[in-house]
């Protein structure tokens, strides 16, 4: 079974964002927690509870750890999702210089064609144009 196909685990970036702010969200409810405790144990000079305490702290550690490996797979994904996006727009403009390299056959004579099509893949090597 993929990690990602486990039950409770978020399957899009959506999602992912989406459990990730609910995971701050308890994080920050439960340090504010153990705040308040603190605070009123420190007013009525008593402990807080250590069971209590311990729970609470293990909870921490557990969201915590949650979280950070939430945001590994956010950003696995974000990267990958730019990756897709970078290749389309190559394979885009590549299909663009084709259609109008397909065009400029059937418009034009066969010398300026010879001369687009220099450049052209002069562009796409990188090579710089010899001075004729």
């Amino acid at each position: 079974m993929n990690p990602s196909e486990e039950v409770g685990q978020p399957r899009t970036l959506g999602d992912m964002l989406a459990r990730e702010a609910i995971l701050v969200s308890e994080i920050a409810s439960m340090r504010q927690q153990v705040k308040v405790a603190r605070h009123k144990a420190w007013i009525d000079r008593e402990q807080v509870e250590p069971d209590w305490l311990r729970r609470v702290n293990c909870a921490l550690i557990a969201r915590k750890k949650e979280l950070a490996g939430l945001r590994v797979e956010r950003v696995s994904e974000q990267r990958r999702l730019k990756d897709v996006r970078h290749q389309l727009d190559i394979d885009t403009r590549v299909s663009l210089q084709a259609a109008f390299m397909r065009q400029a056959k059937r418009l034009l004579s066969k010398k300026v064609y010879g001369e687009i099509r220099a450049a052209a893949v002069q562009e796409g090597t990188g090579e710089v144009a010899p001075q004729a």
